[in-house]
């Protein structure tokens, strides 16, 4: 999990004044605050991308999800491009455009009832329901939400997810004791990887290369 200090700065606009904007009081006028209302939304749409990419949102449905919200927002001059590690927006609104871009940082991850939330704020941006600093502001409480179970809680939920399978695969006693020996493992490797960052990086091979060679030598 990110706290959202961490998140602050990441993505920076970039304003660049059109020299075809309409000029007058009124246009001056009008221009700032419209340019802060699109520098929000394109601020929440790529922290709302960025979210979704956690959470596993394939790269084109992301972009999809996130080009519906810009249009419940009336923004219609919008570019994004959806990456595996970056999400970038640019919106052209008022004759300055708002670039943001948010990377992908090691440690992000997400749980179900994070992911649950994410989409529920999904959800509401589709509808017009939640302004952009509304969303900004959930997005950020969701990376704070504490967890719901203890490790120990954790572990043993790995244990009955692998004797789970075990019983689809193949249901005999001394397979399901496997299971449930290599569901222990992988829940006890991911709280450590929970700790320190660098054995979270390198989780999924390390995992899969134990779990290979105790099924292979078994």
């Amino acid at each position: 999990m990110t706290p959202p200090e961490r998140r602050q700065g990441v993505g920076r606009a970039l304003r660049e004044t059109d020299p075809a904007a309409p000029t007058g009081r009124q246009a001056e006028a009008s221009q700032p605050i419209e340019a802060r209302q699109s520098a929000l939304q394109v601020a929440f749409l790529t922290q709302l991308g960025h979210a979704l990419g956690t959470a596993g949102d394939p790269v084109s449905s992301t972009e999809r999800t996130l080009r519906s919200v810009a249009d419940g927002y009336g923004l219609a001059d919008l570019e994004i491009a959806v990456l595996p590690t970056l999400v970038l927006v640019r919106a052209h609104q008022a004759g300055v455009s708002t670039i943001d871009l948010v990377g992908a940082e090691v440690g992000d991850d997400l749980r179900l009832d994070q992911v649950a939330a994410v989409f529920e704020i999904v959800d509401l941006a589709r509808q017009g329901q939640l302004p952009a600093q509304s969303g900004l502001d959930r997005l950020a409480a969701i990376w704070t939400i504490p967890a719901r179970f203890g490790a120990p809680v954790r572990v043993v939920g790995h244990v009955i997810l692998s004797i789970g399978l075990g019983l689809i695969i193949t249901p005999l006693p001394s397979a399901l004791l496997y299971c449930a020996g290599l569901g222990l493992l992988v829940g006890l490797l991911t709280e450590v990887g929970r700790r320190w960052t660098t054995v979270d990086v390198l989780l999924p091979v390390l995992a899969s290369l134990l779990v290979s060679l105790i099924v292979f030598l078994a």
